[in-house]
């Protein structure tokens, strides 16, 4: 939503300009207790991380606890998710609701990504990040479409 729009719904708004070190400091504290649990986090970028759940299955009880640990950890409003393979993860985490994480696994992948919409490749694709427009100008407007 733009500004202006944001105001003109809600006029009692009040703006706070970015802090990016705070940003910054919070970020390292959430991938801190991330690690706190077990998890070898890897960063893709702020606001963003994955990690490898399997190990640590056997630690907290199962793929679904692995995730109520790391919602517990991060102490704020996140989307989590566990599927097999870093895009499907990521997929799965943007889908959820606020409050509940997501697991998608490995038999029902493609199930899952076929109806979501190419745009979700924007920012994911090393070279080819004009892709996902040029596919929905050639009709593929679905991942299932680009995999058939």
């Amino acid at each position: 939503m733009r500004v202006c729009e944001a105001l003109s719904r809600s006029p009692e708004l009040v703006l706070v300009p970015p802090d990016p070190e705070c940003a910054e400091r919070s970020w390292e504290i959430v991938l801190r207790r991330l690690e706190g649990i077990g998890a070898e986090v890897e960063p893709e970028r702020a606001g963003e991380v994955f990690f490898e759940a399997a190990g640590l299955r056997a630690l907290w009880g199962g793929t679904g606890e692995v995730l109520a640990r790391a919602r517990r950890e991060v102490g704020a409003p996140a989307r989590l998710a566990a599927a097999p393979g870093r895009f499907c993860a990521y997929a799965a985490a943007r889908e959820a609701q606020d409050d509940l994480s997501s697991v998608v696994s490995e038999g029902s992948a493609r199930r899952f990504l076929a109806p979501l919409p190419v745009s979700l490749l924007h920012g994911r694709l090393e070279d080819g990040d004009d892709l996902p427009n040029e596919l929905e100008r050639l009709g593929i407007d679905t991942l299932g479409r680009l995999a058939g």
